[in-house]
């Protein structure tokens, strides 16, 4: 059977929903939620890809909300992800969700399958992206330390970070793709493309590799409302993005 794939792009055409860190990170769990909303679309798979209205720290679930205080007023907000902190500014954020049976049971496997479909988008426009040999440090930041399941460009610099949370019988596969390196990290590959133009792409190589049938919608009213109380109880809140 083909898997239906709902694609929704926000912020790349016309700067429309272009969306803060709580609101963003809000949306990418509530797609997670989906299958227990009844919304209709249990069984579809959905691909998001934005842009934050702002420069925004992410920090993973696990890490301390002090160690980023020299970052003097950009704004800080948790992840309910592991992984190491992003600047998140001139990049391409995606979270791809549906229900765990489109997955290997392996998480590995997983990250290959996906890291698949970003190299064969890359190639399209002649960018090289591997995967990374481990490598780096502990730091708080996640572009400055690699392992095997990220993706470097061609002068071995990572590119590609994300991370992955499975319950309830369903997935959020999440991340970062560097278009330009923030300011000051100088650690970070490039892509050096528009954010409209690798999406496209990106949605191109999972119809060829993985057989999607794919929709371009919006989101429905049920994954908004879930987003607004998230928002209101979670990523909005000091207690959830302080709390470590």
């Amino acid at each position: 059977m083909t898997r239906q794939l709902r694609v929704v792009f926000h912020g790349l055409h016309d700067g429309s929903e272009v969306h803060d860190g709580a609101t963003n990170l809000a949306t990418d769990e509530a797609l997670l939620d989906a299958g227990s909303l009844d919304a209709g679309f249990s069984d579809a798979c959905w691909l998001r890809f934005y842009r934050w209205s702002e420069p925004t720290i992410s920090l993973g679930y696990f890490q301390r909300f002090a160690d980023f205080d020299d970052c003097g007023s950009v704004p800080v907000v948790r992840r309910c992800t592991g992984g190491g902190a992003i600047w998140h500014e001139h990049e391409l954020t995606f979270a791809y969700v549906g229900p765990l049976d489109v997955l290997p049971t392996k998480v590995e496997a997983s990250y290959a399958e996906w890291n698949e479909v970003l190299t064969h988008a890359a190639a399209r426009f002649d960018r090289v992206l591997r995967p990374a040999t481990p490598a780096g440090s502990a730091s708080r930041w996640c572009f400055e330390q690699s392992v095997g399941l990220d993706l470097v460009d061609a002068s071995g610099k990572k590119t590609v970070g994300s991370a992955q949370r499975r319950r309830d019988g369903r997935f959020l596969h999440h991340g970062s793709i560097v278009l330009t390196a923030p300011p000051g990290q100088t650690f970070c590959g490039a892509m050096n493309l528009g954010a409209l133009e690798l999406a496209v792409a990106i949605v191109d190589s999972l119809v060829t590799l993985r057989h999607f049938d794919v929709q371009h919608v919006d989101l429905p009213d049920e994954v908004r409302e879930r987003r607004a109380d998230l928002v209101r109880t979670r990523y909005g809140q000091a207690t959830w993005n302080t709390q470590r």
